[in-house]
């Protein structure tokens, strides 16, 4: 147990490297940022990636997605707690 937590502290730690090295980066051919979940967390238009991507319960990405949005989470709070105070 202690194994995993430690593993997911990692991925967490890595999401929010992520979002502050790469997170403002635009695509203009995608009409997208490399991280929309960092943006529109800052914005409060975040509602999760099924609901970004039009994922239906039945979709076979629905759990994955979930679980991205768990360590999200983390990483946003992660986030939060240091860099607004």
């Amino acid at each position: 147990m202690a194994k995993y937590i430690k593993m997911e502290n990692q991925q967490v730690e890595t999401i929010l490297a992520s979002w502050l090295n790469t997170g403002h980066e635009y695509n203009p051919e995608l009409r997208l940022f490399k991280h929309p979940e960092f943006i529109f967390r800052k914005s409060g238009e975040w509602m999760g990636w099924n609901l970004f991507l039009g994922q239906s319960e039945e979709s076979a990405s629905f759990d994955e997605n979930e679980k991205r949005d768990r360590l999200d989470n983390q990483a946003w709070q992660l986030y939060l707690s240091r860099f607004h105070r």
